[in-house]
């Protein structure tokens, strides 16, 4: 290692009981200054965006105190957080959203022919059906900004959204 010291490998796994029998016979050695075991450590923290407690889907159930299934975000967030990533978004477009603007590229599309053609929902209904931001809220859980303080925690963060608005007010 670049410290000076030296990993010590066993030709086989030691169980426990072995393991540590191991160890303290190699700090025996007057040579040897410190010894320790070689353990998978990880770091996690949880994001201070206010509503990330409430994303339950984001938790695991082999976390300590969690009984929801979900995808393990925090250990997936050590490994990668959506950078170089482009998602496409078909829904019902994007709104204008502080923890989502730096992710919604500018060259969406509606097919929907109904409103701005760069895919944002204009939030404008036919009178017949309620407005529904389902596109946003989708989008915010694909890449919302994560640990601002804001809002949710994307999944993503670090990830671009393309949005293709195929779905208007009465989803028609």
């Amino acid at each position: 290692m670049g410290i000076g010291s030296d990993v010590v490998t066993t030709e086989r796994k030691l169980n426990a009981k072995e393991a540590k029998a191991f160890m303290r016979a190699v700090a025996s050695d007057p040579d040897v200054e410190y010894v320790e075991p070689d353990v998978p450590i990880s770091a996690s923290s949880a994001p201070n965006d206010p509503l990330y407690s409430l994303q339950w889907g984001l938790f695991s159930n082999l976390d300590p105190g969690q009984s929801n299934v979900g995808i393990r975000a925090p250990n997936a967030w050590n490994i990668a957080t959506g950078a170089g990533v482009t998602i496409g978004l078909v829904d019902n477009g994007v709104t204008s959203h502080s923890d989502l603007n730096a992710s919604i590229l500018p060259y969406g599309y509606d097919f929907t022919f109904l409103g701005p053609t760069d895919g944002s929902n204009p939030g404008i209904g036919n009178g017949k059906c309620p407005i529904t931001y389902h596109g946003t809220h989708v989008a915010g859980v694909m890449a919302a900004a994560t640990n601002n303080g804001i809002g949710i925690a994307g999944i993503a963060p670090s990830a671009k959204i393309i949005s293709a608005r195929v779905l208007n007010a009465s989803r028609l």
